[in-house]
């Protein structure tokens, strides 16, 4: 992870935003505080001022926004499992789940104060996980407000570094590595991400036969189960017959096997 100098007044709203997520007391003010320093919507493409202003860096600004939401998500799941009558009425165990599936978490880019707060959230989930509301009945997920993902590729990112140092290893060390995509909600808009074109051609780069298309593992809602990540019995059915004929389609993969099997 990069090192960053940061002003004090960004390491005190850090700081506020951790704090909400981990400790209980004061949580509401502090996710407060951290709000009204975070860029309002209407905000975000002018020059209007703000407390955390264009200036500050993008992934500070992403940083700051998942640990409040982390907070909000944790505050309502602890209070709708503990019947708390003083709590919105709207802001439902069910919302809560929908916020988490929003949060803008890419796994190359996640910094240590993202990991923490979605670390931290998970085992409040955890603990409160036999009170809160049970997930959707398969076939029955809910889309929402889901907006399409942030797909980007940036070859200095830390993810891109693992993935080339483990491609490395494995070459050293006579392991064959082969990669596919992972599962998710479809949306139009991905047919058009030059991301993904970015991705195959890293993974060209090192070696790696990529099998099928970025399409083949997006689904629609009725494929879908508690999660835009997570298929349903039947979603998991098509995507592994599809994977299964794509991989005997394969030259590459079907030349490894018969390698293998000699």
């Amino acid at each position: 992870m990069r090192s960053m100098w940061l002003p004090d007044h960004l390491q005190h709203i850090l700081a506020l935003a951790m704090r909400a997520v981990l400790f209980e007391q004061d949580r509401i003010r502090s996710i407060g505080t951290v709000l009204a320093a975070l860029p309002s919507k209407k905000d975000q493409h002018t020059t209007a001022s703000n407390f955390l202003d264009s200036s500050v860096p993008v992934s500070v600004r992403e940083e700051i926004a998942i640990a409040a939401r982390c907070a909000m998500i944790a505050t309502v799941i602890k209070a709708r499992a503990t019947d708390d009558d003083s709590f919105p009425s709207h802001l439902t165990t069910r919302k809560a789940i929908t916020w988490f599936n929003q949060l803008p978490l890419d796994p190359v880019e996640l910094t240590l104060v993202g990991f923490a707060a979605v670390y931290h959230l998970l085992h409040v989930v955890t603990a409160y996980g036999d009170l809160v509301d049970a997930p959707a009945p398969e076939g029955q997920f809910d889309v929402g407000t889901h907006q399409p993902l942030l797909i980007r590729f940036r070859d200095e990112s830390s993810g891109v570094r693992a993935i080339r140092d483990f491609v490395s290893w494995a070459k050293a060390n006579k392991v064959s590595a082969f990669a596919t995509y992972p599962n998710t909600l479809y949306f139009s808009q991905y047919q058009t991400y030059p991301a993904f074109l970015e991705i195959r051609n890293f993974y060209r780069s090192l070696g790696v036969e990529v099998i099928g298309e970025p399409q083949d593992a997006m689904f629609s809602s009725d494929l879908l189960s508690d999660t835009i990540y997570h298929l349903s019995g039947r979603g998991i059915e098509i995507r592994t017959d599809k994977l299964v004929h794509q991989l005997e389609a394969d030259h590459v993969f079907m030349t490894w096997v018969e390698a293998a099997r000699r």
